[in-house]
C-alpha cells in the first residue's frame, strides 16, 4: 500500500483510494440499498508534513485527523460517497499515518450505505444483482485540485470470499468485482467518479437452513400444544 510515487500534476493532489470490504450486512430491495462494513484508506503526499528522518531517528508520526476543521491536525480529502443513504462523513475518525517523506495514510472503518439500480432479482431464488459504492469530490472549490485515483482491485475479508460461508441471503461473486472512472457532470459541475461495482449471488444454503429451522419449530409448537411427540417423517 506504499507504493503511490507517480504524482502527474504540481497542481493538483493525487489521492489514491483504497477500499476493504469486511462486512456484508445486506441488501434491501424495497429500499434498493446495500449496507456494508468497510475499511476506506486515502493516501497521499504532503510536503508540509516532511521531516528529516535522522533527526531523532523518527521515521513515522501519528495526527489527529478528521473532516471537522475543529478537530483536525492536518489537511484531508473530503471524499463523498456520491450515492449515499449512510456516507463517508459518518465514518469515525482515526489517526493519520504520516512517513518522514510526507506520505500520509489514513483509514476509517465503519458503515456504509449505498443506494443501487438492483437488477435480475426477478430470478428468485436463483438471482445475481451488484450494487456500486461511487466516491468523488465535492463542489468546494478548494477539494478541486484534488485527483482521486482507482483502485486496482478490492480487497475482501477471507470469511466473504469463502464459498462455503453462504448462510447469509446474499454471497459476494468477488471475481466479478468492477471498477471504473468516471466523469458525472451536474448542474455545470464535473466530478470524477470511482465506482466499484460488487456482484451478489443468492445463496441457497440460506433458504435451506430457513426450511430447517421453520420445520425444527413448528415441531417444538406442536409437540408442546399436543402434548405428545410429533414426527414430522
Amino acid at each position: 500500500k506504499e507504493n503511490y510515487t507517480n504524482f502527474s500534476s504540481e497542481d493538483m493532489v493525487d489521492v489514491h483510494i483504497q477500499f476493504d470490504l469486511v462486512h456484508f450486512l445486506g441488501i434491501d430491495v424495497q429500499t434498493n440499498t446495500m449496507k456494508v462494513l468497510a475499511a476506506l484508506e486515502l493516501a497521499w503526499y504532503d510536503q508540509n508534513l516532511a521531516w528529516h528522518p535522522f533527526i531523532g531517528g523518527c521515521h513515522r508520526a501519528s495526527y489527529r485527523a478528521s473532516l471537522d476543521a475543529e478537530q483536525t491536525e492536518i489537511w484531508v480529502p473530503e471524499i463523498e460517497l456520491v450515492n449515499q443513504v449512510e456516507g463517508v462523513h459518518t465514518l469515525p475518525d482515526s489517526p493519520a499515518s504520516v512517513r518522514y517523506d510526507g506520505y500520509v495514510q489514513w483509514r476509517r472503518t465503519g458503515m456504509l450505505t449505498a443506494t443501487c439500480e438492483l437488477q435480475g432479482i426477478e430470478n428468485f431464488p436463483f438471482d445475481e444483482t451488484s450494487c456500486s459504492v461511487e466516491f468523488g469530490g465535492t463542489r468546494d472549490p478548494l477539494y478541486h485540485r484534488v485527483n482521486y485515483v482507482a483502485p486496482d482491485g478490492i480487497q475482501y475479508r477471507e470469511s466473504l470470499v469463502d464459498e462455503s460461508w453462504n448462510y447469509q441471503e446474499y454471497r459476494v461473486v468477488s471475481s466479478k468485482t468492477e471498477v471504473s472512472t468516471n466523469i458525472d457532470t451536474l448542474s455545470g459541475f464535473e466530478n470524477k467518479i470511482i465506482r466499484i461495482n460488487l456482484v451478489f449471488e443468492r445463496a441457497q444454503s440460506f433458504y435451506v437452513n430457513l426450511v430447517s429451522s421453520m420445520r425444527t419449530c413448528i415441531h417444538a409448537i406442536l409437540s408442546i400444544r399436543l402434548g405428545v411427540r410429533v414426527s414430522l417423517y
